[in-house]
């Protein structure tokens, strides 16, 4: 969908997606009870009849089966029963969330994770939706049994992060605002001159399709990249909880780019890496298979396709670090919207989707004849910007 930023007319990306303007983002209360308080309220208008027909809405409520495991995680991260879709702020929230196989036969929609896909399909009833979930690209889907001729014609919708999907797993969120929010105004000449780093990469997943390492090993030769993380030299610690958010302070205060490189090229294929970054006073360099101006808006990235080597994007960048008004231009972008990343399953607003799809829609008889033919044939390709290689 294109983006429509021209009089900052601009509406909600989810990862490429935009829908609703906003001014300010609404938090739900959490002091002394009153979240418990409201959440007691809403299971009480659960069972309430309505107006026409007296169908409750506890009558028509929407079972989810997840029917194998995610890595091992209880409920996948996202929880079990109704309170993920009113954590989640859910617009349609009767539905329920399981993991108890017995329930198959009852459940409206079966979703099953894709990496630790089994080889044979269970029993399939009529009524049910079937769902192909996968947060990876297909270049890391280590498990084929998809392939199958089993499990042709079984997935009736899809839940991964491509836009094409029937429900979008969002890995991040660009809200763009109509008016300004009233909020301290930025000294960005004092923020440039505290920074002392130039480029900055944490990653510890040094093996990729995209052979991101590569580019980034030549991309040093010209300009300075400090590594963090198993790949590189430095190190920057999570706490205890696993978060990285004084990672993501230091890096704001030390750095003026941040590497977002994707370990593969694949269509739509822009994770939390990139949404973490934005909201930073750090401007993102990206390289990965995405049209990223469907993500965020023009202007607040660099792109490394649009230079013909890593030598010539570090000579962009350096020019940026001289002249620091252009670089406050990417800066300043960043004003007209607020960024969000998601991190792990549990915290996609894709689930409110699934609940509502299953409410709206009555359309039978589609199903994915070959899965695979949707998911991984030509949606994944090599990288083709390591000529400096060869020479």
């Amino acid at each position: 969908m294109p983006i429509k930023d021209k009089n900052h007319e601009l509406s909600r990306i989810q990862s490429g997606v935009y829908e609703n303007n906003i001014n300010e983002s609404p938090n739900l209360i959490e002091q002394d009870g009153i979240a418990d308080d409201i959440l007691q309220y809403e299971d009480s208008l659960d069972d309430m009849n309505t107006a026409e027909g007296h169908i409750t809405k506890k009558q028509s409520e929407k079972l989810i089966l997840l029917y194998n495991s995610f890595w091992d995680e209880k409920g996948w991260e996202v929880g079990l029963g109704k309170e993920p879709f009113k954590r989640l702020s859910c617009p349609v929230r009767n539905c329920k969330i399981t993991d108890d196989k017995m329930l198959l036969s009852q459940s409206d929609a079966v979703v099953f994770h894709i990496q630790q896909l089994g080889k044979l399909p269970p029993v399939k009833n009529n009524h049910q939706k079937w769902v192909f979930f996968m947060l990876e690209c297909p270049e890391w889907s280590k498990n084929y049994n998809y392939k199958s001729e089993l499990w042709n014609r079984k997935f009736d919708w899809t839940m991964t992060y491509r836009t094409d999907s029937d429900i979008r797993l969002h890995y991040g969120q660009v809200d763009m605002v109509t008016s300004p929010v009233q909020q301290e105004v930025k000294n960005y000449t004092s923020i440039i001159e505290s920074k002392m780093g130039d480029v900055a990469w944490i990653v510890s997943n040094c093996d990729t399709a995209s052979r991101r390492d590569q580019y980034v090993k030549e991309l040093q030769r010209y300009i300075s990249v400090d590594v963090y993380g198993k790949c590189g030299n430095l190190t920057c610690r999570k706490d205890w909880r696993g978060s990285d958010k004084a990672c993501l302070e230091m890096i704001n205060k030390k750095y003026k780019f941040y590497i977002a490189f994707e370990n593969s090229f694949c269509t739509d294929y822009v994770t939390e890496k990139f949404f973490k970054i934005l909201p930073l006073d750090v401007v993102p360099v990206v390289r990965g298979g995405a049209d990223y101006s469907r993500f965020a808006p023009e202007g607040s990235y660099i792109e490394t396709s649009k230079f013909e080597s890593p030598k010539d994007l570090a000579s962009h960048l350096k020019y940026l670090i001289k002249n620091p008004d252009e670089y406050i231009k990417y800066l300043r972008i960043k004003e007209r919207f607020k960024a969000t990343a998601y991190f792990g399953p549990g915290k996609l607003p894709s689930w409110c989707d699934l609940c509502q799809k299953l409410h709206e829609d009555t359309t039978t008889g589609k199903s994915y004849k070959h899965i695979e033919d949707w998911w991984s044939r030509n949606h994944c390709h090599k990288p083709n910007d390591l000529d400096f290689l060869v020479k």
